[in-house]
């Protein structure tokens, strides 16, 4: 997802952050009305999916925040930047993600992340974690919110190291966020089959198999109270993201993945609960996201301003450079299909968003990427270069 902040606003100084993990120890444009009191559920075009009763055997994830100390500049002969925080080897049992943020608007500009893990003996190279400063929820609706990296799926790791370079000062009140997923039944017994759409009728559009978050093992105790009202008036138009996180995990991780989101989201950020509305993993398996119905237009934390009347949907994985699977892609078709086809939305036109910051209008396409409402390369080129390719296809579905 690179650096980003919203468009015209200004950039924060060049900073670069590095850890390291070992594994041995641990349509048409229209203003959206004020948002009703109980919205009703939108006219749908589409089947409703039959979603599974919560998870009776459950590990809740874990998450354990280790602070990185401030240093004297340590010059870095082959860069401009200086290391000017680091955590040199902090023990910590087994986790599986993480993630590092820091206070709200301390970081100098440009930013940048850098990692490399221990499996066991062997060290990984160097690897970049992106950063979206403005990605999730806009200032008035999250103000104990705190900048950080995307977080980064690292399988089963312990201990970890952090570094950050920067061209001016530190960022304030540094920290490593390790997330352990804790355990679902889900992870042996899930089958989006399931959750298909029961009785399609005709003219319809299906709604896809969707995995909901009773199946993959959401803790309803780690969710607050989102700013109020949670919800927008109707939804006008999809925001394609990627997680920027790794592109090497199984099917069966893809729910640990999504828990350990959630709990990065709600526990490092310090948002209300996980900021997409829908994940999509590399298997093709669809994931809800941020709890409030099916039917709703619940708003998310994924596009700053322009989190009230969207959908945030994810890619689980970082599509800078490669392309996701054909049947990744077939369940993004699927899933926008059915949230705009519920809205009555034509996949090719425009829509204008009002900014929950300014109050100013700005159009976007009804299929937009994250890139289109701030400064950030999510959700990767080779998916926002798609884009055009979904708009035809999702019209083609709704018909």
């Amino acid at each position: 997802m690179s650096i980003s902040r919203h468009l015209g606003a200004p950039r924060v100084a060049g900073v670069l952050l590095a850890f390291t993990v070992s594994a041995a120890l641990i349509q048409p444009a229209s203003a959206p009305a004020a948002p009703p009191t109980q919205p009703s559920p939108a006219a749908s075009l589409l089947s409703q999916p039959k979603l599974l009763a919560p998870a009776t055997d459950r590990v809740p994830p874990s998450i354990q925040a280790l602070p990185v100390p401030a240093v004297s500049s340590i010059a870095r002969g082959d860069q401009d930047r200086a290391v000017v925080a680091q955590l040199r080897d902090g023990a910590t049992s087994t986790f599986r993600m993480i993630g590092v943020t820091w206070r709200s608007g301390t970081a100098p500009a440009g930013v940048v992340v850098e990692g490399r893990f221990r499996h066991g003996r062997t060290w990984s190279a160097w690897e970049q974690l992106d950063i979206d400063l403005d990605e999730g929820p806009a200032p008035s609706e999250e103000t104990d919110a705190r900048d950080g990296t995307s977080p980064l799926w690292v399988d089963h790791a312990g201990g970890v190291e952090v570094r950050v370079s920067s061209a001016g000062g530190a960022p304030e009140a540094v920290k490593v966020q390790l997330i352990h997923p804790g355990s679902s039944t889900s992870e042996t017994t899930t089958d989006p089959s399931v959750l298909a759409a029961t009785t399609p009728e005709a003219n319809l559009v299906t709604a896809p198999p969707v995995i909901s978050r009773a199946e993959w093992g959401a803790d309803p105790s780690l969710r607050g109270e989102c700013w109020d009202p949670p919800w927008g008036t109707t939804i006008q138009g999809v925001f394609v993201h990627h997680t920027a996180g790794s592109n090497s995990y199984t099917a069966a991780d893809s729910p640990a993945i999504v828990r350990s989101i959630y709990a990065y989201h709600v526990q490092g950020r310090g948002w209300c609960d996980i900021g997409y509305n829908f994940l999509v993993d590399r298997y093709g398996q669809i994931f809800e996201g941020r709890d409030g119905g099916w039917r709703r237009p619940i708003r998310g934390a994924h596009s700053g301003d322009y989190n009230t009347n969207t959908s945030g949907i994810s890619l689980m994985g970082n599509f800078d450079a490669v392309a996701p699977p054909a049947i990744m892609k077939d369940s993004l078709v699927s899933i926008v299909s059915w949230v705009l086809g519920s809205h009555y939305r034509d996949p090719r036109g425009q829509t204008a968003l009002y900014s929950s910051t300014t109050g100013a209008p700005k159009t976007f396409n009804v299929i937009a990427g994250h890139r289109d409402s701030m400064q950030t390369s999510c959700p990767g080129a080779t998916v926002y270069e798609w884009l055009p390719t979904l708009r035809e296809r999702v019209a083609n579905r709704i018909g």
